[in-house]
């Protein structure tokens, strides 16, 4: 119950700015232009240029709405404050979580009337769309557990925003093909691992491979991890 209340009150804190419905209101028009553009793939209705092109937009979105999750806390003390309250490290990092989650999840509904569009259109496979945004919310997860561990470790959110966008840009581009390039080839395999593209473009096929949603789920627990270890560091310096 801790976890969901603290949850509604970071919703409620985040859409108490402009700075929420900025973020959706321009990723909505940049979706909906973009869309437009690529309505039709190979002479048919499709959504896989917009399926591919959310975690590239998302690599500004998401650190623009994780940047202060953690860095206007510290930046103020509260953080602290609120370490002493009756709830636990856990509930406080799965609120934080679960709060921007909602918000990327938002915006993936805003892409709800477009599949609509789609369907009407042509004759597209309904389960390889479900995978897709299944896929992209592995993606939005990643993304958001990165920005929270930049923001934990910074109490300025325009270094927070940055670092972050430039940690998830690495981490989703490092296992293509126009990187892949100037790898050696011996570590090529290694380093189309490590992407998180890699993985997502094959989820977005609508192929669901183990290995893929085992790396996301690996990523999600270390990433966790790296955001416990920082928020027991700060725990222990305010003592």
């Amino acid at each position: 119950m801790n976890t969901l209340n603290l949850t509604k009150k970071e919703i409620r804190d985040y859409f108490s700015t402009p700075v929420a419905y900025i973020v959706l209101v321009v990723f909505g028009v940049i979706i909906g232009v973009y869309f437009s553009q690529f309505v039709f793939v190979d002479n048919q209705a499709s959504l896989r240029k917009i399926f591919e092109f959310i975690p590239m937009l998302w690599i500004i979105f998401i650190p623009a709405i994780t940047m202060k999750s953690f860095s206007e806390e510290l930046k103020t003390g509260t953080l602290e404050v609120l370490a002493t309250l009756p709830v636990s490290k856990k509930q406080i990092i799965i609120s934080k979580v679960l709060s921007n989650l909602f918000v990327a999840f938002v915006m993936l509904l805003s892409t709800l009337p477009l599949a609509y569009t789609i369907i009407k259109l042509g004759n597209p496979d309904i389960g390889q769309i479900i995978i897709s945004y299944l896929g992209l919310l592995l993606v939005a997860s990643a993304y958001i557990f990165v920005g929270i561990v930049v923001s934990i470790n910074s109490r300025n959110q325009i270094v927070a925003f940055i670092l972050s966008s430039f940690v998830i840009a690495l981490l989703y581009f490092i296992g293509e093909v126009q990187v892949l390039n100037f790898v050696p080839n011996k570590y090529r395999d290694f380093f189309e691992f490590l992407g998180m593209g890699s993985h997502y473009k094959s989820i977005a096929k609508g192929v669901v491979d183990s290995r893929d949603i085992i790396y996301y789920l690996s990523l999600l627990v270390l990433l966790y991890q790296l955001i416990l270890i920082s928020f027991n560091r700060i725990q222990k310096k305010g003592k």
